[in-house]
């Protein structure tokens, strides 16, 4: 018997680019698939789990501070600054196959866009009537099982584990792709440093351009100095 999303024991609340959506459907005992997209919403056409429920509503809701008595909630939330910026990264530049721009073009033109890590909705603070989940502890198999079973009050069955399994590895893929990191390491400095140019004026005294795939470590060790802007 198919269950109605709306009846449902529990609600996830997530901020955009938290993988709300995933964890609704690894939630829900009747969602069955064995394999998950990088994305799960699917952003040309029904979610996923509309076959399953025969609708496009996951569970999932941005509005982080909900409360619902009759339903167990759960809260992904970001405390680091590096968990902010992958989800924050989901939102302008993960798209539905995993591929996105050349980081230069990224860096070049869309920079700024990473400074939505100022976002209220990414600095949400846990709290007692929830379970709250880091963004991290989704990519965290043994958490998941942990959850499923918390929620569900049933072992995680095998189809589940599949389903987080693939959609696990494909962001390790992703957040371990050298342009991936290439950025977050330069964001992440200069947002500690201060040092972005639209908001500190600040301006590098290097290029994104002379980056590769073969230099980029030696490069950002050499270059990301508080030395190398003016």
């Amino acid at each position: 018997m198919v269950q109605s999303l709306s009846n449902l024991h529990y609600k996830v609340c997530a901020p955009e680019g938290a993988s709300g959506h995933f964890i609704g459907h690894f939630l829900h005992p009747e969602f069955k698939a064995t394999r998950a997209g990088i994305r799960v919403d699917n952003l040309s056409g029904n979610n996923p789990i509309f076959k399953y429920t025969g609708s496009n509503d996951d569970g999932h809701t941005h509005e982080m501070n909900v409360r619902d008595k009759d339903k167990i909630m759960i809260r992904i939330i970001t405390p680091t600054i590096s968990e902010k910026f992958k989800c924050v990264w989901n939102v302008n530049f993960k798209f539905n196959n995993g591929a996105f721009d050349s980081f230069q073009y990224v860096m070049n033109k869309h920079y700024d866009q990473l400074l939505q890590i100022d976002r209220n909705i990414y600095k949400q603070q846990p709290k007692k009537w929830a379970i709250d989940l880091h963004y991290n502890y989704i990519f965290n198999l043994y958490k998941l099982i942990e959850l499923y079973y918390n929620v569900n009050n049933e072992v995680c069955p095998d189809y589940k584990i599949k389903y987080a399994s693939s959609y696990i590895n494909q962001h390790v893929k992703l957040y371990n792709r050298w342009e991936f990191r290439v950025i977050e390491k330069i964001f992440l400095f200069e947002y500690k440093n201060k040092l972005i140019e639209s908001t500190s004026n600040k301006i590098r005294n290097w290029s994104v351009d002379n980056i590769t795939e073969q230099n980029w470590q030696n490069f950002l060790d050499k270059n990301l100095c508080l030395t190398n802007y003016n």
